[in-house]
């Protein structure tokens, strides 16, 4: 990764802990309230998936508290910034050899639309209402999608959308999707 990259990601953490904002030179113009959204998002996928053991510091820095999340099948769910945080805490428990792609980011003044993709191998039990499901030592590649709208340089409202694209043995075994929200529920249990 180049050093533009870099800087980015220190514009945006430093924006992110400066009250009322930050305006920095970066020597050929300024970066746009755009850029800097997206250098925000990228450091979350990329700190929450790879990096430390998230914390709740860690997402306030990065979501509002409380925020709006919609999901697949919900109206509208207001949650604390625990929920994301145990979201990818389950992704450190279940996977090993977690690695993550941004395929893309795109802002468009507060509004963002971004697509990444989380590849593991399953290798610890899963806990689900049914029972206990033995891993399978396979490949797990998640995709997400968000759509995000942004206020005072964190993440207000989340459009949210993810899929296993492997039919996992939960699914097989319930013959029904699994919805984000059982993830977080029944997933909560390996903690």
């Amino acid at each position: 990764m180049s050093f533009p990259y870099y800087l980015a990601i220190l514009i945006a953490f430093v924006a992110s802990v400066v009250p009322g904002g930050l305006i920095l030179q970066t020597g050929e113009e300024d970066m746009s309230q755009e850029e800097l959204h997206i250098a925000k998002i990228e450091k979350w996928i990329n700190d929450a998936v790879l990096g430390e053991d998230p914390s709740i510091d860690f997402a306030l820095e990065v979501l509002a508290d409380p925020f709006m999340q919609h999901t697949e099948g919900d109206d509208f769910t207001y949650i604390h910034a625990a929920g994301p945080i145990q979201y990818f805490r389950n992704i450190r428990f279940y996977l090993d050899d977690v690695d993550v792609e941004i395929r893309h980011i795109v802002a468009q003044d507060d509004m963002l639309v971004w697509h990444y993709t989380i590849r593991g191998i399953w290798a610890k039990p899963f806990y689900a209402a049914s029972g206990v499901v033995e891993p399978t030592n396979e490949e797990v590649i998640i995709e997400h999608i968000h759509i995000t709208r942004m206020e005072d340089g964190k993440i207000a409202e989340a459009w949210f959308y993810s899929r296993d694209r492997r039919q996992s043995t939960e699914q097989r075994l319930l013959q029904r999707p699994v919805t984000s929200r059982d993830h977080l529920l029944t997933h909560s249990a390996a903690y």
